[in-house]
């Protein structure tokens, strides 16, 4: 028998980013923020943040085709945005959590060469 490949196909994963983006520009446009920053846990914009890291997810991963860093880079992007939401968002605690991104990707990078060879 042989082995089906499965095919990624970017261009789709592009357009349901695309998707969730028009979703997050639309709450921007026609939603109050205090209507979205309290409706699942008071304060914690879930209704904002979801959508948006799932465009961040869907876009990154049709331009980078690796689950891995576009699950660290989208959850960075989106946990700096957080900070930045509780005035927490400076340039040093954006150079932190790139190290810290840049430091379990080295990690896995490596531990899974060691593994293989």
């Amino acid at each position: 028998m042989r082995k089906r490949s499965v095919e990624k196909k970017p261009v789709i994963i592009f357009f349901i980013g695309l998707f969730f983006l028009l979703i997050v520009l639309l709450q921007i446009l026609f939603i109050d923020p205090e209507i979205v920053g309290g409706i699942f846990i008071p304060n914690a914009y879930l209704t904002f943040f979801i959508p948006l890291f799932l465009a961040f997810f869907f876009i990154i991963g049709a331009v980078l085709q690796n689950r891995r860093r576009t699950l660290l880079i989208s959850l960075s992007l989106v946990i700096f945005l957080y900070l930045r939401l509780f005035g927490f968002g400076t340039a040093l605690n954006f150079i932190l959590l790139a190290g810290i991104v840049a430091s379990i990707e080295y990690y896995f990078t490596s531990h899974y060469k060691k593994t293989v060879v």
